[in-house]
């Protein structure tokens, strides 16, 4: 071997040597810059597959199908679609569910938002929780008592007519009264005593 040749050797061994130095079995990985932002782009024709749970921001726009029913939260903590007003008597057409004789009051009408009338009855997998009864009675002679009751509920309430031949009674209950049916009233008084009306105001719970 010449002299020459000698030499090429040398030179080629020194960059083998070279590059086993930087890239050998013990050599760190060479990674980017880890300030630089990741750009990934997700198209319909090449998706990006997401597993897990996903936060996003921003606008999601969706569509509805069929009649939403919402109704605000009230003071009682309830929407206001399941707030109950039962009215016993309507004063401008007189008695409604109310008979003449024995002055038992059943089937009341629902007073509507818009101020009408409308039937009742609990829809199934529903209570009635009565909140507040209010009514009044007219054509009574002073001091005599009038009482408006509801015995299955264990529920009296009672009121002495004025110099004017009118009583009335509210109460709000610290505890509901909860029912299942709708409830009737009996309206016990004397003879020629009046109903004006009777109204018992709730809201629908889960059964």
């Amino acid at each position: 071997m010449t002299v020459r040749q000698i030499g090429r050797s040398c030179l080629v061994s020194a960059a083998l040597l070279a590059l086993f130095a930087v890239y050998g079995p013990d050599a760190t990985p060479v990674s980017g810059d880890p300030t630089k932002d990741v750009v990934v782009t997700n198209t319909s024709a090449n998706p990006v597959p997401v597993t897990g749970a996903v936060s996003t921001t921003g606008t999601v726009q969706a569509a509805q199908s069929g009649a939403w029913s919402v109704g605000m939260p009230t003071h009682l903590g309830v929407p206001t679609t399941e707030l109950v007003a039962l009215e016993y008597h309507n004063i401008s057409t007189g008695f409604s569910g109310c008979t003449a004789d024995d002055t038992i009051c059943s089937s009341p009408q629902r007073i509507l938002p818009d101020g009408g009338r409308g039937t009742f009855s609990i829809p199934p997998g529903k209570r009635l929780v009565i909140t507040d009864v209010n009514w009044t009675a007219t054509s009574g002679d002073a001091g005599d008592e009038v009482v408006v009751y509801a015995a299955s509920l264990g529920y009296t309430s009672s009121s002495r007519f004025d110099g004017l031949g009118r009583a009335a009674f509210s109460e709000h209950f610290t505890s509901a009264i909860v029912v299942s049916i709708v409830p009737t009233f009996v309206f016990g008084h004397h003879e020629g005593d009046e109903l004006g009306y009777l109204i018992a105001r709730g809201y629908l719970a889960p059964a």
